[in-house]
C-alpha cells in the first residue's frame, strides 16, 4: 500500500472509531509507529482537526464531519455480499436494521456503484439451512446485545433439545456463529454457571431491569476456549460399518414441508409421551426423512418424528403406527451437536461415493442413542446412528 492510500485508510479509521492507535494502525498496514506518527502529523497539516497524543491514541474533534466517501467496487461487492448472509444468518428484526443501513450505503454511491451492485445483487443467493429447528424470534439478536451493554439481566423462556421447556435469568456474555445456528453465552442463575443457549430455541426474551450480578464477565474470547463451549464444534465419528438391520416398529408424527419442522414435530411427541408416562418404557426416539432433499422441493419434504412402539402404547389421534424398513444400512455411530447434524449426512453420503456403495429404497434416519453427558448443559452432544440404505 502505498503513503497515500494508507493516509486515506488512516482518515477513514478516525471516522469509524472512538480512539485509533497508532499501534494498531502499524500492525494493520505493516509499517512501523513512526511511520504512522508523520502520517497523523501529515493530516493535522491538511487541516484535519486531529486531537490526541504519540501512545494514548487519536480522534477526531467531536462535530467534524467530513463528506461522504466513495466505495470501491470491491468494497460494494463486500457489503452486498454480507447482506445477503445477514438476511438468512439473523432475525428478521436484525435483517431490517441492516437493510436500512445497507440504503444508506447506496446513496452515497454514484450511479455506477449502484447499478453494479443491482445487477450483481442477483446472482448472490444465501440459502437457510434446513437442519435449523425454527426461525430466531424477531429483535433477540438486538435484545441481547442491548443487554450486554447496559448488564442487564435478561429474563427467557427456552426448549430443550428434548422438548423440556425452562425459565431462565441469565445474563449475557456474547454470541457465536457455529453453522447453521447462533449461540448465546452466558451466566445462568439456574445453573450458576456459564452456558450456550441455541438462539433459535428461546421462545421469548425481555430485559428485567436488574443488574448483572457477576462483577465481570469472563471474556467471550476466554469461555470459547473451554471444551463445554466448543462442543457444538466437535462432531466425533466413532464407527462407519455395513449392518444388517431388523425392522423397527414406531409411533410417527409426520412433518409435510421444510426439513427444520421436525423439531416442532419431537417436542410435540415428547410432552405427549410424558403426558403418558411412556418414558418409563425407554423407547428410542427416530427421525426419518421419507423425501429426497435434492429433487423435493422443501414445502413438499415428508418427515417422522417416531419413538419405538412398546407394549401398551398407543398413539394419539394425530399420529400413526410405521415400520422402519429394515435390510443392509450403512450406519455412521457419531457424536453430535445440533449444529452438525447437516455435516453428519454429508460425512455418510459421502461414505456411500467412497466406498463404491448405492442406495435403495427405504428409510433414511436418525437413531438418537443418548446423550454424551447431560451435565454439560442444553445442547451438549447425544450418540446418533445415522443409517443410509444401500444395496
Amino acid at each position: 500500500m502505498n503513503r497515500l492510500d494508507r493516509i486515506s485508510a488512516i482518515l477513514i479509521q478516525l471516522q469509524s472509531r472512538t480512539i485509533v492507535r497508532a499501534s494498531d494502525c502499524a500492525e494493520r498496514f505493516g509499517v512501523s509507529v513512526r511511520t504512522i506518527y508523520r502520517d497523523m502529523r501529515t493530516l493535522e497539516q491538511a487541516g484535519v482537526p486531529i486531537c490526541g497524543d504519540a501512545g494514548v491514541g487519536y480522534s477526531l474533534v467531536d462535530g467534524y464531519r467530513l463528506p461522504p466517501l466513495m466505495f470501491t467496487p470491491e468494497e460494494a461487492l463486500a457489503f452486498l455480499t454480507a447482506e445477503k448472509f445477514i438476511e438468512q444468518m439473523t432475525d428478521s428484526h436484525n435483517s431490517q436494521h441492516f437493510r436500512s443501513g445497507m440504503d444508506k450505503v447506496r446513496a452515497v454511491m454514484r450511479g455506477v456503484q449502484r447499478d453494479y451492485m443491482a445487477e450483481v445483487g442477483a446472482s448472490i443467493v444465501v440459502c437457510r439451512s434446513s437442519h435449523v429447528a425454527r426461525a430466531t424470534r424477531p429483535g433477540v439478536l438486538q435484545t441481547i446485545l442491548r443487554s450486554i451493554d447496559s448488564r442487564e439481566i435478561l429474563a427467557m423462556e427456552y426448549t430443550r433439545g428434548d422438548g423440556l421447556t425452562s425459565s431462565r435469568d441469565v445474563e449475557a456474555v456474547g454470541m457465536t456463529f457455529s453453522h447453521p445456528c447462533w449461540y448465546l453465552a452466558a451466566w445462568c442463575h439456574l445453573r450458576g454457571e456459564y452456558r450456550t443457549f441455541r438462539l433459535d430455541r428461546i421462545d421469548s426474551l425481555s430485559t428485567t431491569g436488574r443488574p448483572h450480578t457477576v462483577a465481570a464477565h469472563t471474556p467471550l474470547n476466554e469461555l470459547m476456549k473451554d471444551e463445554y463451549f466448543k462442543n457444538h464444534d466437535t462432531m466425533k465419528i466413532n464407527t462407519i460399518e455395513i449392518q444388517e438391520i431388523d425392522p423397527i416398529e414406531v409411533i410417527a408424527l409426520s412433518h409435510i414441508g421444510d426439513y427444520s419442522g421436525i423439531g416442532a414435530a419431537f417436542e410435540k411427541l415428547a410432552a405427549w409421551a410424558g403426558a403418558n408416562g411412556y418414558w418409563a418404557l425407554a423407547p428410542r426416539m427416530i427421525g426419518i426423512y421419507h423425501s429426497d432433499p435434492y429433487s423435493t422441493s422443501p414445502t413438499e419434504r415428508r418427515s417422522s418424528a417416531c419413538l419405538e412402539a412398546k407394549a401398551g402404547m398407543e398413539p394419539a389421534e394425530e399420529m400413526s403406527r410405521l415400520t422402519v424398513t429394515g435390510g443392509r444400512y450403512l450406519t455412521m455411530n457419531a457424536e453430535v451437536a445440533m449444529a452438525e447434524y447437516g455435516d453428519a449426512w454429508n460425512h455418510i453420503e459421502s461414505e456411500v461415493c467412497k466406498r463404491g456403495l448405492s442406495c435403495r429404497d427405504g428409510d433414511h434416519y436418525e437413531l438418537y442413542v443418548s446423550c454424551v453427558d447431560s451435565t454439560q448443559g442444553d445442547d451438549a452432544p447425544w450418540i446418533v446412528e445415522f443409517r443410509v440404505p444401500i444395496k
